[in-house]
């Protein structure tokens, strides 16, 4: 359990596909408002496959490691693909339990890029 510990803190102090994308073609935003976690992810999609992505945010651990991770995941998929996705995905990307009060960090990333399809 505890390498799983440490590559949430590893994601948290140094997250991948960090900053802003120039020349992206979506911006998604959500914020959790239970605990003010902010996350903005930008998507460079061509014929519906994302050939790019990247995020800025601001919260917890559990809420930049997940942006994190599913940004390393996002890029080749379609956008019907990430519609798909649900939380069984990002449980199995983080690898720890989620305590019931984290749930909402735990799924912001996810609840972001869905925004999508809106």
């Amino acid at each position: 359990m505890d390498i799983y510990s440490e590559m949430i803190l590893d994601h948290y102090k140094h997250p991948h596909n960090s900053g802003v994308l120039v020349d992206f073609t979506h911006e998604l935003v959500k914020e959790n408002l239970s605990c003010g976690d902010k996350l903005k992810i930008y998507l460079k999609v061509v014929d519906d496959v994302i050939e790019y992505v990247s995020f800025e945010g601001s919260g917890c651990a559990i809420s930049m490691a997940s942006a994190s991770m599913l940004t390393d995941k996002l890029r080749g998929m379609t956008l019907s693909n990430i519609l798909k996705l649900d939380e069984n995905y990002i449980y199995e990307l983080l690898k720890v339990p989620v305590h019931a009060g984290r749930v909402k960090c735990a799924m912001l990333s996810l609840a972001c890029v869905q925004g999508v399809s809106d």
